[in-house]
């Protein structure tokens, strides 16, 4: 066995900030902080309150009464959406599909899309269904709406209801555009991050692009989302050349607001194609101009490499761990031993 060694640091960590004009209301625990100060931007969300829709099978009614009731008024520790993100959450609208198909789940979404409008659409299906879940997402993203998916098997672990709840809480406020923290950060940079991402439906006739743009110290500021757009090679242009409108749109739309950042890191979020969205990208930067200095950025989670760390009993390295990977820094481990050096 021949593999290397490497050797890494444990970095600080970080204390999360919870007001914009204060640094003060900072704590290094996000859930402690926010039960102590609330979001980072509840002066400055914009809204009075959550807006949501569910949908879910018929036969999970009471599972979905309990999802309702707890984000709302709180499960155990959990102590309800609006007492830890200081603004109410209001399902507006629940409509449950005669079977868990993505023909009966689209029905109500559709009819939601066009009756109710919601911020975010919560659904709720017996376990975790992948390809209803890309479809409806691709679907509510095409319409500007995010959608957050749960599990009623999970539902139904004991004594772990509160944190669900309390997880799923923090991620509706994430996707319907708030900031729960930032981290504190003394640097003067002005970077902005730019993900870029996509969701195509079970047969993959369609796909959808959508921006998300954050400051470097995770500061959310918008969402742009694309109408779907045919997946066809001979028609994939239309796609690639809406991405990069997209991107050059919001990119403006920042400068506007805030100014020239100093620099752009753009996160590919899914394995990108060379012909889609790296090529979108490209043609984005050309767009833009090439003044700014710029970085692309994708993390794989797919590839075989493997870190160890060995003087751990799991061998799993703690969270807070940093390796530089550069063949410099890397020791010639010899039969599963380290070098004596």
């Amino acid at each position: 066995m021949t593999a290397s060694y490497f050797i890494g640091e444990r970095l600080t960590v970080p204390n999360l900030r919870f007001n914009p004009s204060s640094i003060a209301a900072s704590h290094p625990n996000a859930r402690q902080g926010l039960r102590t100060y609330g979001p980072y931007d509840s002066q400055r969300l914009g809204k009075d309150k959550i807006s949501a829709a569910l949908i879910y099978p018929c036969s999970l009614k009471s599972a979905s009464q309990i999802v309702q009731q707890g984000l709302i008024q709180g499960n155990g520790s959990f102590r309800g959406f609006q007492s830890l993100f200081r603004i109410p959450i209001d399902f507006i609208a629940a409509r449950c599909a005669k079977n868990e198909t993505e023909n009966d789940f689209r029905r109500e979404l559709r009819a939601v899309l066009e009756e109710d409008r919601p911020d975010i659409i919560v659904l709720l299906t017996f376990k975790r269904n992948q390809n209803l879940y890309s479809a409806i997402k691709a679907e509510s993203l095409g319409n500007g709406i995010p959608s957050q998916v749960l599990t009623a098997e999970k539902l139904g672990v004991q004594n772990q209801i509160q944190w669900m709840l309390e997880n799923i809480a923090l991620q509706i406020y994430a996707k319907i555009g708030g900031t729960p923290w930032t981290v504190m950060s003394s640097s003067p940079r002005d970077e902005l991050v730019l993900g870029v991402s996509r969701a195509l439906d079970r047969q993959r006739n369609f796909v959808v692009g959508f921006i998300t743009l954050f400051t470097y110290d995770g500061d959310y500021q918008f969402l742009y989302s694309l109408s779907p757009k045919p997946t066809e090679w001979s028609k994939l242009h239309e796609y690639r050349n809406a991405l990069t409108n997209l991107i050059v749109e919001a990119f403006e739309e920042y400068t506007q607001q805030q100014g020239q950042p100093t620099s752009l890191v753009i996160h590919i979020c899914k394995r990108p194609g060379k012909y889609r969205e790296i090529a979108a990208v490209e043609q984005a930067l050309q767009k833009i101009g090439n003044s700014i200095p710029y970085a692309l950025l994708h993390l794989n989670d797919d590839s075989n490499y493997r870190l160890f760390d060995v003087t751990h009993q799991t061998y799993v390295p703690e969270s807070g761990i940093k390796v530089n990977c550069s063949p410099r820094s890397a020791l010639l481990l010899l039969d599963g031993r380290p070098p004596d050096a």
